[in-house]
């Protein structure tokens, strides 16, 4: 894994980690005396045994020499498990020393020696078969016949009732599933040893971060602390840095903290990779202070969208000010739009707040010169107003969010389109018979709450059409349509000067 990445590369196989038996800290040497060992107990005999360091080809050397001794530590693979310690306490018993379970130096010494010698062969055992070569049918039995079980200690197993029990096909496959990783044998499924399965780990670890998934490896990489944990084994102080590269890499940068400050609390100085780990750990805590500040950014938008929700819930019915349009605040968004199109009433107290309002100008049906105040047909205060051009619906809007210091806007053909899927058509001539649009409301509410989205009159939007922004869009049909074009999707554009008998608007507005 090279030194210069946070982002992530190969894991290096040179860095295989090393597994050892965690035993203890300090230990009492016995001593040999004409071949019998008169032993001082230590108090503590874990503690004893470590301080010897016994290297693992070492540990394999006291399993052999077990073995050949008569008692049965099980596969001299260097790890001292729970069936070594057994044999160890029987070999100290038979020898009259204290059984620990754990060696003084004598003690290992006299094992390491015992190995090189020839196996104790037990009294009257028979002569090992014959199988014929070529006999590829013979069972296992029969080439390696199982001991014959002798008198021992009841409360552990025979040499041969463990071997039955280790190749016991149900029970050996039980124990694959648990551990997660088996190999298969000529002889069947065989479980690996720990130390095999977390190099294993490391190289899908190293696969994985090449391919650019360090999630993935952060997991391969978590199956050897497992490993660790389960067989209370010891992994090289590498291990550490290697793991922050992985979690580093994984967006986990706390994760990596930690695991470069146990590496550099553990290699000090002298570490292999102690430069690294410290330019490794200055990148990780600067991004954790940006990511910190990201959360709590993230903590201020939530609490400000919870007020902003308390404060507007979907559906809320408000006005800004008493001759303001009536407003509906919308689901899932911080949208409100005007319940109606702008009314007469309020866009006259407008004009007479600016002493302004739209000119005139207007074309009707028979060109006639017609304004906002003097359209083509009767109207009430509750009919919308009509014959005003973009520019007109604009200075409104203004004059508007000045009154209220609230972000009025035109809505956009987009949200026009989508509040009026689902409506039905309201006032149009080919349902009502006359000239002129419909009080507003006349025809009911759709499931937002809003009104006239479909007829009445046509609404101007802030979309321009191609670009072109002398043109604006317009959403909707109007009071003139006999009963054609009158979907949610219903559009044209003008020019943004032109003012009509057929046009009007309504309003939008954020809600804090």
């Amino acid at each position: 894994m090279p030194s210069d990445r946070p982002t992530g590369a190969a894991l290096p196989l040179a860095l295989v980690v090393c597994v050892l038996v965690v035993a203890g800290v300090a230990a009492t040497a016995g001593i040999a005396v004409g071949g019998a060992l008169t032993v001082t107990v230590p108090q503590d005999p874990a503690a004893s045994e470590a301080t010897l360091a016994l290297d693992r080809p070492t540990r394999r050397l006291i399993q052999q020499g077990l073995r050949n001794e008569g008692f049965d530590p099980g596969t001299p693979d260097g790890l001292f498990g729970p069936r070594t310690r057994a044999a160890i306490r029987d070999w100290q018993q038979s020898r009259g020393a204290s059984p620990t379970g754990y060696l003084n130096g004598a003690e290992a010494e006299l094992l390491r020696t015992a190995a090189a010698a020839p196996p104790t062969e037990p009294e009257g055992a028979p002569p090992p078969e014959v199988v014929p070569a070529g006999d590829l049918t013979a069972s296992p039995a029969a080439v390696a016949p199982a001991p014959t079980p002798t008198e021992t200690d009841p409360s552990r197993p025979s040499p041969a009732t463990v071997a039955a029990q280790e190749v016991d096909p149900q029970k050996t496959a039980e124990r694959n599933t648990r551990q997660g990783t088996h190999a298969s044998g000529r002889n069947g499924t065989v479980q690996l040893p720990p130390e095999i399965l977390i190099d294993r780990h490391l190289v899908r670890a190293e696969r994985l971060l090449a391919a650019g998934d360090p999630t993935a490896a952060l997991e391969a990489m978590n199956e050897i602390l497992a490993l660790q944990e389960e067989h209370d084994l010891v992994l090289l102080d590498g291990f550490d840095f290697e793991y922050a590269q992985v979690a580093y890499a994984a967006g986990r940068t706390e994760t990596a903290i930690a695991s470069l400050n146990a590496y550099l609390v553990a290699a000090r100085r002298e570490g292999e990779f102690y430069r690294e780990a410290l330019e490794l750990l200055d990148s990780a805590e600067v991004r954790l202070e940006r990511e910190v500040a990201d959360r709590r950014r993230a903590r201020r938008r939530a609490e400000a969208e919870r007020r902003r929700v308390a404060r507007w819930p979907p559906g809320h019915v408000f006005r800004d000010c008493e001759t303001c349009p009536e407003m509906v605040v919308l689901p899932g968004s911080v949208l409100a739009l005007g319940r109606y199109e702008v009314t007469l009433a309020e866009y006259r107290a407008f004009a007479a707040a600016t002493r302004g309002g739209a000119g005139a100008g207007c074309r009707g049906p028979d060109d006639g010169d017609y304004s906002w105040r003097n359209p083509p047909f009767p109207q009430t205060d509750r009919h919308p107003v009509t014959c005003v051009s973009w520019h007109d619906a604009q200075a409104y809007l203004s004059w508007l969010s000045r009154t209220t210091r609230a972000p009025y806007r035109l809505p956009t053909l987009e949200e026009l389109v989508e509040v009026a899927a689902g409506s039905e058509p309201g006032c149009y001539r080919g349902r009502t018979g006359r000239e002129g649009p419909c009080p507003v409301g006349t025809y009911g509410l759709n499931d937002l709450g809003l009104s006239d989205l479909l007829g009445n009159v046509l609404e101007w939007t802030s979309g321009c059409p191609g670009g072109d922004c002398g043109r604006r869009w317009m959403h909707g049909s109007h009071w003139a349509n006999q009963g054609g074009f009158l979907g949610p999707d219903t559009r044209g554009h003008v020019r943004t000067a032109f003012r009509q008998a057929l046009a009007g608007f309504r309003v939008a507005r954020t809600v804090e």
